[in-house]
């Protein structure tokens, strides 16, 4: 069993704690506002960017909450945009071809067991959907705490590049604030910050 989250509106939540996380299929709705064309019949999960995903589902005036999972890793499948760029970089069939062009041609069933690569490297996983027994928790951010929600990782990118970096902070940000709520969250941020802004100052290695 593997725990893993989904970020949508906090609208949803009634429904998703009643029937679960249902495929895009079902609600034609996605909060994903990349190139590639997330699957329709796929549920998208993540270790580190359920707030950014939250953040991108909720309108402006909505609350936007983070659903916790606990999930059985033989479900899981990768995330096609993992696939997509793997296959743009590596395969010399794919390299002149767009990345949204590749997405619609991928079949997850195809790329299973890569599931593991696509969470290690990317953060992401797609599940053919979790039921409400599979949920084993939620918070809500409010709409209007912007510390909250830039701090637990709204304004992240979702690629590679960047979840090499920073996506350890990230689990550990949503790690906090399932144990001790948002806050907490907020202010380990502040305080991680401050460590590295020490560090770099005692290295020397800032430069002005």
């Amino acid at each position: 069993m593997i725990t893993l989250y989904h970020g949508t509106s906090a609208r949803h939540l009634p429904s998703i704690l009643k029937s679960g996380l249902q495929p895009r299929g079902f609600h034609k709705n996605s909060n994903w506002a990349g190139k590639i064309i997330s699957k329709k019949d796929f549920v998208y999960l993540t270790d580190a960017y359920p707030v950014y995903f939250a953040w991108a589902a909720a309108k402006a005036d909505e609350d936007l909450v983070i659903i916790r999972v606990e999930v059985d890793e033989k479900q899981l499948y990768p995330d096609e945009d993992y696939i997509a760029l793997c296959l743009k970089t590596h395969d010399p069939f794919c390299k002149n071809i767009p990345l949204d062009e590749i997405g619609e041609m991928i079949n997850l069933e195809d790329y299973r067991r890569n599931w593991v690569e696509s969470l290690k490297f990317n953060g992401k996983v797609a599940i053919k959907g979790v039921t409400s027994k599979q949920i084993t928790g939620h918070i809500v951010i409010k709409h209007d705490d912007m510390n909250a929600i830039l701090a637990t990782g709204g304004d992240s990118v979702p690629s590679p590049l960047p979840y090499k970096i920073l996506g350890g902070q990230y689990r550990q940000v949503i790690g906090v604030m399932f144990e001790n709520g948002v806050e907490a969250a907020v202010q380990f941020v502040r305080s991680e910050r401050e460590r590295q802004y020490k560090d770099v100052l005692e290295k020397g290695e800032m430069v002005i």
